[in-house]
């Protein structure tokens, strides 16, 4: 689970390009998903064209390098997860289940508890992980994926990807479900739009209040509280295979053809297209704030080598640290420019609070504000910051 920023948080004006540079993976079968459970440790999965079953390959120097980990693994891979913790789970065709222990080292092969297809796996601790399958099934283990249960809950489409983030667990599917739960999948927000039925959802991703999600035809859609799901223009008829995001600021999205989109302001986006080539990316995720990783058809891994998470240290750009963050009673604002203006919403962008400051540090009172997330809103003499924070 990725934390709210608590630090500096920095707003840039412009959009750079990104230097994706491909990284020797040490095969050439079609790698179709990554993780990582840490700035270091990663896996990557994907199908052997010759036999139909599955390889592993695993990086310790945050996807710089890549080994073998498992060369012929059983079965057909759909999905990994990782915790920070060390635990990881594979999950693949007619039920099949791997889990590890030691950050992907090593693997025990666990009874298949389904003869579904299992899709999706995502962590909620280093011991709860839920899955989903084809049929639309959801599933939990409190054992990190050695045991699992069925859940109550069935969205009869296929489930294509699970993102948990600030304690709200995402689901996006086929037959354009998008959905979400506030209790680790007992119960569902399930979203509608008048476009969704024509919706793939092969990937979402949500930091805090902002999110994407990516579907077939160069479709995609972006997300916050006060508008819901909307649609985001995409150069591109390109299927969209996944979306991640490591900030409020910063997302890539990536499909097939080389196709990646990226944005580090959450509103400017350029066409980062890798080559022009003809490879298939198929996943992609953060290795850290500031670094992105994806893998793709003939064994490719691209990493970007420059700092994409929309913080810079160019100092005619506004730089702004919020903390406490959880906070009881107040927050403290620090700033490199004189702040004007400070404003407080709730979720649903209802302004709940305001207040006229002309200095660098500003202490904020919010005994009166109840339990939950809120959006600052700071304006300085030259910019204005937006950053997330939760009152206890």
């Amino acid at each position: 689970m990725k934390s709210i920023l608590s630090g500096i948080l920095v707003l840039c004006t412009s959009v750079g390009y990104t230097q994706w540079t491909a990284v020797p993976s040490g095969t050439a079968e079609d790698l179709t998903t990554i993780s990582f459970a840490n700035s270091t440790v990663g896996l990557s999965c994907g199908k052997l064209a010759a036999s139909g079953h599955s390889i592993v390959i695993r990086t310790t120097d945050g996807g710089a390098t890549w080994t073998t980990n498992q060369a012929a693994l059983s079965g057909v891979v759909r999905d990994i997860a990782m915790h920070s913790g060390g635990n990881a789970v594979i999950v693949g065709d007619s039920g099949r289940i791997y889990t590890s222990s030691d950050y992907g080292d090593t693997w025990a092969n666990q009874t298949a508890f389904t003869s579904t297809q299992l899709t999706a796996a995502q962590f909620i601790s280093n011991n709860l992980v839920l899955c989903g399958d084809g049929a639309g099934n959801l599933y939990a283990s409190n054992d990190g994926g050695i045991n699992w249960t069925a859940t109550d809950t069935a969205f009869d489409v296929r489930v294509n990807e699970l993102h948990y983030q600030n304690n709200l667990l995402w689901l996006s599917g086929e037959g354009g479900i998008l959905a979400s739960s506030a209790d680790t999948g007992n119960s569902w927000q399930v979203y509608s739009q008048p476009y969704f039925g024509f919706f793939s959802g092969n990937g979402i991703a949500v930091f805090d209040t902002v999110g994407y999600a990516v579907s077939d035809y160069g479709f995609a859609v972006k997300y916050s509280p006060t508008s819901g799901w909307s649609s985001l223009t995409i150069p591109s008829a390109n299927t969209l295979n996944s979306v991640a995001s490591s900030n409020l600021l910063s997302a890539v999205i990536i499909g097939n053809n080389g196709f990646i989109y990226r944005t580090e302001d959450g509103n400017n986006w350029i066409d980062e297209t890798y080559s022009n080539t003809t490879i298939n990316l198929t996943d992609v995720t953060y290795v850290d704030a500031a670094t992105a990783v994806i893998c793709g058809t003939d064994g490719t891994v691209l990493k970007s080598t420059n700092d994409i998470s929309g913080i810079s240290d160019d100092n005619t750009v506004v730089a702004i640290r919020l903390y406490p963050n959880p906070a009881t009673n107040g927050i403290t604002l620090q700033s490199n420019q004189n702040m004007k203006q400070i404003f407080i919403f709730d979720v649903y962008g209802k302004l709940v609070a305001s207040e006229s400051i002309l200095q660098e540090t500003a202490y904020i009172n919010i005994e009166h504000l109840h339990a939950g997330m809120y959006l600052l809103r700071v304006e300085t003499e030259s910019e204005t910051s937006v950053m997330p924070f939760i009152k206890q």
